[in-house]
């Protein structure tokens, strides 16, 4: 584990895939997941957390690196019954932000493009 600076982590959220930065960091991959938790307590309701995860590699050491953070729950005046969450990274968020080595691999996927003609 290390530490990097919270504005790095978030450039780096914000970021596509390949993208550089600070000539240090380059973004890979990333998304958002949930639990598969399934029970529900005694009023019939199920718990559900998003975490934002992603990998980067860091040329100055040539390892790769994953982090990830569940967005603090927010709320919007206009629309109460909504489920809204402020961006990962942003708020409740440590600084400097843990970063986690790991694995990354690729695969080389062929796709073949087919595309029919519908006759009116």
């Amino acid at each position: 584990m290390k530490k990097l600076p919270l504005n790095v982590i978030y450039r780096l959220y914000k970021a596509e895939f390949g993208d550089t930065i600070d000539n240090t960091y380059v973004r890979l991959t990333g998304g958002w997941m949930t639990h598969d938790r399934r029970d529900v307590d005694d009023n019939g309701m199920f718990q559900f957390n998003p975490v934002y995860q992603f990998a980067f590699k860091d040329l100055s050491d040539g390892e790769y690196y994953r982090t990830s953070q569940s967005p603090s729950r927010g709320s919007n005046p206009n629309d109460p019954s909504g489920v809204y969450y402020y961006e990962p990274f942003t708020r409740n968020t440590i600084n400097p932000f843990p970063v986690y080595t790991c694995q990354y691999s690729t695969i080389e996927v062929s796709v073949a493009e087919y595309t029919e003609g519908i006759e009116p």
